[in-house]
């Protein structure tokens, strides 16, 4: 019994120093993990969306949260009438930093993946 209790105490301690670890291990590569960065950041995802459609009335297709460089954004392709656009907007201010028309993929139209 007491080499059970043993075991289990070597086990325990164990994997707390290794949660501890992985913990500071993400703490320092936080820019490298969206999932974890995206925690921080200070504009949510559907007040990015709403700024985006702000600028580009349609219909939001994809949101994607992403590290350019050290800044945080949110990257927001809207569906309007005009075609498809890219919106970029900072997940730290919620400002606009870049908006474009999207150009069609050749290769979609030509029917090859």
């Amino acid at each position: 019994m007491n080499k059970l209790i043993k075991l289990a105490t070597v086990l325990v301690v164990s994997g707390g120093v290794m949660s501890g670890a992985y913990v500071a291990h993400a703490s320092e590569h936080q820019g490298e993990n969206d999932a974890v960065a995206i925690n921080t950041a200070k504009v949510s995802m559907d007040d990015a969306v709403k700024t985006a459609l702000s600028e580009v009335p349609g219909k939001p297709t994809l949101a994607e949260f992403e590290n350019e460089d050290g800044r945080h954004e949110w990257k927001i392709e809207i569906s309007s009438a005009r075609g498809v656009y890219d919106v970029t907007i900072d997940a730290e201010t919620g400002r606009l930093l870049h908006k474009s028309l999207d150009k069609p993929d050749h290769e979609e139209e030509d029917g090859e993946d």
